[in-house]
């Protein structure tokens, strides 16, 4: 098990450093501080992480609506519905990734 800093997993996920110290801090994601205030990320996060779908969206790089469409095509596999919302694993969306988008 290692670890990456909080800007490193930022960038992995196109995320502000922000986002992730404050994920830490309120456990959404697994981390620890260092003796000097710094943060460390475990990097099995990166893959076992859920999102909504408008993270997924963001990451892909389609609209949210696109992302609900694949899911109810089979095309995304995500967790939910009905009244809870829909979560797509961090695995998925790197498996579709942007490659996934429509080109002119």
């Amino acid at each position: 098990m290692g670890y990456m800093t909080a800007t490193a997993f930022a960038a992995a996920l196109g995320l502000h450093r922000r986002t992730v110290v404050n994920w830490a801090r309120t456990g959404r994601i697994k981390g620890h501080q260092t003796p000097g205030g710094h943060w460390r990320i475990d990097e099995s996060e990166i893959e076992e992480r859920e999102m909504t779908t408008a993270e997924a969206a963001r990451l892909i790089g389609v609209c949210q609506r696109t992302v609900l469409r694949w899911i109810e095509a089979g095309k995304l596999k995500a967790s939910g519905g009905g009244t809870r919302p829909w979560m797509v694993p961090m695995s998925e969306v790197r498996r579709v990734g942007p490659k996934a988008r429509r080109q002119p």
